[in-house]
């Protein structure tokens, strides 16, 4: 309705206005509401532009040639745009949940990594190595790696 009276304001002043206010109406309620109430905003688009702004006005008759393809792009490029605006939206929400997902997993990981330094620390306090850095629980000659375990030297 807003495109509507938008057009009817600037209509004496350029033919295209009702074109365009009404795109953006196709564009802003595919956003909101998808496809498939973009689509039926365009029908209802271009039967409005017809109807209103279109030589013989208050009649579904298209007297020129130029005209019926203007409403012909316009249907092209309405539906293209309502099909784009929703597509786009779709993919922002799932990029969104899949950001929020990606949280979760690097939280979860956090933790994990955290209980892993715990680990490492308990296992370093049970069991030291000898002051020259040999020796330990695994032996001589051998050094600790504490996530792997004992590893001989070559």
């Amino acid at each position: 309705m807003g495109a509507l009276a938008l057009s009817w304001v600037f209509h004496p002043t350029t033919d295209t206005a009702s074109f365009l206010f009404s795109l953006g109406a196709v564009a802003a309620v595919s956003a909101l509401a998808g496809v498939r109430a973009g689509l039926a905003v365009t029908v209802l688009s271009i039967l409005v532009i017809d109807y209103f702004f279109l030589a013989p006005q208050l009649t579904l008759k298209v007297m020129l040639l130029a005209d019926a393809l203007a409403l012909a792009l316009f249907g092209a490029v309405a539906m293209l745009v309502s099909w784009l605006v929703a597509t786009l939206d779709k993919h922002r929400r799932l990029a969104e949940q899949r950001a929020a997902e990606a949280a979760a997993i690097a939280r979860l990981l956090e933790r994990q990594v955290g209980s892993l330094r715990e680990e490492i620390a308990d296992r370093e306090r049970l069991n030291p190595l000898d002051a020259d850095g040999e020796g330990g629980a695994d032996g001589p000659g051998s050094v600790r790696i504490p996530v792997l375990g004992p590893f001989r030297k070559a």
